[in-house]
This record gives structure tokens, sequence and C-alpha cells, in this order.
């Protein structure tokens, strides 16, 4: 008997040791979503998701900093007001911003590996669906015909899924950059671009991303 030719897909097992170290000594450990093996993608969206409800309570404070320093000239009182700009900021050490966006850093760049990792399986899913499509035109099989078409709605709302779930994360790599400000030297964060529908020209820059994303991680302490 002639067993059916299938693909054997390579198991993406996520991380288990991501951490983020919060101002203060605080720390946010992974929680796996699910009792099987997450993948990476799945993984770091957890602690993605873990981590933007952590740092929600920094924004006030991001915000005042961020209004404060841009204001010193319409204060009557210039010396107060740079004595008490100097209290506000010691609230969050530089050693603590850069422990913190370092680690936040190591999971956005997880994220991303994980995201690249996501395509190049929406790749090979294209093709093989693109090889379908083809054989049920030649055969005229209505019902292959009828599969494919139902295969490539779901994989089109992946991708879109995917695409509508990289938008919020440049709020949080905003917040980075705002923090990265008070470190003197820092290099910024780029943000997250929409990798649009065409997969096989999204590894490109998606690639670019990561080794970005990479260069500031290394230049951090």
């Amino acid at each position: 008997m002639t067993l059916p030719s299938l693909p054997c897909t390579a198991i993406d097992v996520g991380p288990q040791g991501l951490t983020v170290t919060l101002p203060g000594g605080g720390v946010v450990s992974l929680c796996y979503p699910t009792a099987g093996i997450p993948s990476t993608l799945a993984a770091t969206r957890a602690l993605l998701a873990q981590l933007n409800t952590s740092l929600a309570p920094l924004a006030p404070f991001v915000k005042i900093v961020d209004c404060l320093a841009s204001v010193p000239d319409i204060v009557w009182n210039p010396a107060s007001f740079i004595s008490k700009f100097i209290d506000i900021a010691a609230l969050v050490p530089p050693a603590n911003l850069a422990a913190l966006v370092g680690d936040v850093l190591d999971v956005l760049i997880a994220y991303m590996q994980g995201t690249y990792n996501q395509i190049e399986a929406f790749i090979t899913q294209e093709a093989l669906l693109l090889a379908s499509a083809t054989k049920a035109t030649t055969l005229g099989n209505v019902a292959l015909q009828l599969h494919v078409d139902c295969a490539s709605t779901l994989l089109t709302a992946q991708i879109q899924s995917m695409n509508d779930g990289m938008a919020p994360l440049n709020a949080l790599v905003t917040i980075l950059n705002t923090l990265l400000g008070m470190v003197p030297g820092a290099p910024t964060v780029p943000t997250l671009a929409n990798l649009g529908t065409n997969m096989s020209a999204a590894l490109a820059p998606l690639a670019a991303a990561i080794s970005a994303m990479q260069a500031v991680r290394a230049a951090l302490p």
C-alpha cells in the first residue's frame, strides 16, 4: 500500500527563559498561553501582552518627563524646575532604564524572529496551495478547488491578523525610545512597518528590522 506524501513541518519551540526586569527590581516572566508547545511567535506575543499591562503605569510618568523636558524655558523659576525635574527623573535611574529597555528588546527581537519563521511557513503554504490549485484546474476537480479556496481564505486571514498584531507594538516602541532618550548615547529603536500581503517580499525588510533592533540591543549595557 502506497502512503500519501505528507509534508513534515519542523516544530518551532518558543523560548522558555524570557524575562523583563522592571524599574525597582520587579521581573515579568513568560507564562505560556497554552498547555501545548507554543511557537516563538505565540510565546513572545504572550509575554508582550503581560508586558503591556506591566508598563501601563509607567505611561503617565513618561509623558510627564517628556513634557517637562520640552518646556523648561517657560517656567518662572528655572532653578526650581530643574531641581524638581532631576528628582522626577531619578525615580527611574538610567541603569534601570537600560535593563528594562534591553529586556523588552530581547522580547521584541524574539517576536520578530518568530514572525520571520511564520512568514516562511506562509510562503511554503502559498506554494502548496498554488500547486493544488493548478492540479484542481488540470483535473477539473471541483472539490479540490473548494478546499483550496477555503485554505486560501484562511491564509489571507492569518496574514492580515499578523499585520494587525504588529501595529500596537509601535506604541511600545515609542515608549522605549522615550526611555532611551534618558540614557546618554543610547540609539533609537526602529518602528515596525506593515509587512503587506506579499510574503516573499516581506522577508528582507523584516530581517533588516531585526538587525537594527539587535544593533540597538548590543549598544546597551
